[in-house]
């Protein structure tokens, strides 16, 4: 299979909720999360979820979206590198 990524999403192994997605395969198309997740679709699942995801029907509500901000900002801080010493 052969992963594909919004290139908005950068670097999958960034945590930040992206999924990568494989249409590699007839009739099949494989969605993956950055656990490794994968749920597969049928060409007719793929449109349903697709016109799903531009009515908006996933979208999350502001509070949410200000919640996995928080979440994402904490991980990075926690991962940060220490600075060098000085001198």
């Amino acid at each position: 299979m052969t992963f594909k990524v919004a290139t908005q999403c950068g670097d999958i192994a960034c945590g930040c909720g992206c999924v990568e997605v494989d249409m590699d395969t007839p009739g099949t198309i494989v969605l993956r999360d950055t656990q490794g997740r994968e749920v597969y679709y049928d060409n007719r699942e793929w449109a349903v979820f697709i016109a799903g995801v531009k009515d908006g029907q996933f979208d999350l509500s502001p509070e949410a979206l200000a919640e996995l901000a928080a979440e994402d900002a904490a991980k990075k801080a926690e991962t940060a590198p220490e600075p060098a010493p000085v001198g």
